[in-house]
């Protein structure tokens, strides 16, 4: 499904352009960091500059929708279409094996980053990071790399996706439509009574009406549409006009946000998946290719432009006339470096048999399946 990748290429995209925003007002000394690479906060109470901080989150949201359909296809599949059976330890051991080295691997350069620049985070910190806990711990972002609180949503949706699948693909398809809806209002009850200062803590919780709506468009997606492509320039039009109304829902009361903004962000990832031109558009095999390998980005990409803004915080002709030609060349580095990351690092651990190998192969000593035959 290259369109999927065509979501996460749109996604990343507006991740990367909202943190390019707030490099530069670190360099203007608009905005301010949690040193080495947690939070930015604005250094003003410009009201606009504050609201601005949040038009990143759009992007979050939609991989947050897009993890809820993706995973939860395989547990559709196999108990509501009668497809091959989900088993429990191989779905974790693949989770694990898939996000974790490459995760592991930027955090610890980070934190050895972090010391070397004399702003080092404590190793507490480090484990925090490194056990999806942070939040839960410190009830703020990780200083390692403050862009890791949503992976730590993630994580936890992954432990919780099979036992999720036991109740929303039980039932006739009305049963199931209602199980998802009750699973989606509890859940804004829930975050209502709790209140913020509880949910900055419990990544998932605050976030879990996103992946239940994905959920939701991948019941759809299978049991209703059997997976067939039903194309329809309808679907382009609604689709691509709630894509700017997530920007002006991230405004409105926190509440309502809460409801309008899962919505509006699902019927944008129906129609990259069942519109015409907008699927057909995601679909490019440069888009693809780039919307793949969003996870390295994702991984390294926050740290570089941080370090990008604090360079010519003190260059004022630099500043002023060669500010965005630098941060386009430092958005150039981020996608090359990504790209290395991926295939060196990333692309190795997508393939699911790696671990299996890898074991075989210390067990023989090191020897390929060349050499033993031979």
């Amino acid at each position: 499904m290259p369109e999927v990748d065509g979501v996460r290429f749109l996604a990343i995209g507006i991740v990367l352009f909202a943190h390019l925003f707030e490099a530069a007002g670190l360099s203007s000394g608009q905005l301010v960091i949690v040193p080495p690479f947690g939070s930015i906060i604005a250094a003003t109470r410009d009201p606009r500059l504050v609201s601005s901080l949040q038009y990143g989150q759009v992007g979050v949201y939609l991989f947050f929708i897009l993890s809820g359909f993706v995973l939860a296809m395989p547990f559709i599949r196999w108990r509501v279409m009668g497809g091959p059976p989900v088993a429990t330890a191989a779905y974790f051991l693949r989770r694990a094996t898939r996000i974790e080295p490459p995760f592991v691997l930027t955090t610890l350069i980070l934190f050895f980053l972090s010391i070397a620049i004399h702003q080092g985070s404590t190793g507490a910190h480090l484990v925090a990071t490194v056990a999806y806990s942070h939040q839960a711990v410190y009830g703020q972002l990780s200083p390692i790399n403050g862009v890791f609180w949503s992976l730590e949503a993630e994580v936890q949706w992954y432990l919780v996706v099979p036992l999720l699948a036991v109740f929303l693909c039980r039932g006739t398809p009305r049963e199931r439509l209602l199980s998802i809806a009750l699973a989606s209002v509890g859940t804004l009850v829930v975050q209502v009574w709790l209140g913020s200062d509880v949910l900055s803590r419990i990544a998932l919780l605050d976030n879990l009406q996103f992946f239940l709506m994905g959920w939701l468009l991948a019941e759809i997606h299978i049991a209703r549409l059997r997976e067939r492509p039903r194309d329809s320039a309808f679907l382009d039009v609604v689709g691509l006009s709630c894509l700017p109304l997530l920007f002006v829902a991230l405004h409105v009361h926190p509440p309502s946000g809460r409801v309008t903004i899962p919505i509006l962000g699902t019927v944008v990832i129906a129609a990259a998946l069942h519109g015409r031109v907008f699927k057909r558009w995601l679909s490019r095999k440069w888009i693809a290719i780039i919307g793949g390998m969003c996870y390295s980005i994702y991984l390294v990409h926050y740290p570089i432009f941080v370090m990008g803004g604090r360079s010519i915080h003190t260059h004022d002709l630099m500043h002023r006339y060669w500010l965005w030609p630098w941060y386009v060349a430092v958005l150039m580095f981020v996608l090359l470096l990504s790209a290395v990351f991926f295939i060196v690092v990333e692309r190795p651990c997508m393939d699911p048999t790696w671990v299996r190998r890898l074991a075989s192969r210390e067990r023989s000593g090191g020897a390929t399946p060349e050499d033993t035959s031979r």
